[in-house]
């Protein structure tokens, strides 16, 4: 097993991979993994077919997820390069739906955001942006600096809720520990 670290000014993280496991991008504070759904086994040697790909991206950060500051009544930034009109529709058993009418390049198109209190408290924010897009999109934490982000095809269904236990027991089996680091220098 290789140890990887990502760190930024105040946080690090560790983690352990397979030793001849190659990442698909590499940042101090980033780091971007392939594994295959549905053992989320680690990409070691192409492609396998059949199999679901999610590409992971693991980022140290503090403060709040987009999906987070929905819940919290705050919204996304808004970017300039967009319009949006953002409403929040009846909940469905767990999860909160957000929905934003969008207008980008003369085009309109609906984002839907389903949110849901996953059950290690962590807030997880999933987007459909409908037939302009074959996957949905992951958000969520693990602890409170850990940000994973990670798309799904669409062929593969729809129950975000066991997608993310799985997921979230993965990245937890691969990380060693995160601290905060004391940036006063004596």
């Amino acid at each position: 097993m290789n140890k990887i670290e990502l760190s930024n000014n105040s946080l690090r993280a560790q983690f352990k991979l397979p030793a001849h496991y190659e990442l698909l991008q590499y940042h101090p504070a980033h780091m971007s993994l392939r594994c295959y759904s549905p053992d989320l086994a680690l990409q070691t040697d192409g492609l396998k077919l059949g199999e679901a790909a999610f590409d992971l991206q693991i980022t140290l950060q503090r403060g709040l997820t987009q999906a987070e500051q929905l819940i919290n009544g705050d919204g996304p930034v808004i970017e300039p390069a967009y319009l949006r009109q953002k409403s929040c529709l009846e909940p469905i058993g767990r999860y909160h739906i957000f929905q934003e009418e969008r207008i980008q390049a003369g085009l309109r198109h609906t984002l839907m955001t389903y949110v849901f209190h996953a059950d290690d408290g962590a807030v997880v924010g999933i987007e459909d942006a409908g037939e302009l897009m074959d996957n949905y999109q992951f958000c969520r934490k693990i602890g409170k600096f850990i940000q994973l982000r990670y798309s799904l095809s669409k062929e593969y269904g729809d129950d975000f809720i066991e997608v993310d236990a799985q997921m979230t027991r993965f990245v937890k089996d691969l990380l060693i520990r995160v601290w905060e680091v004391d940036s006063e220098i004596d």
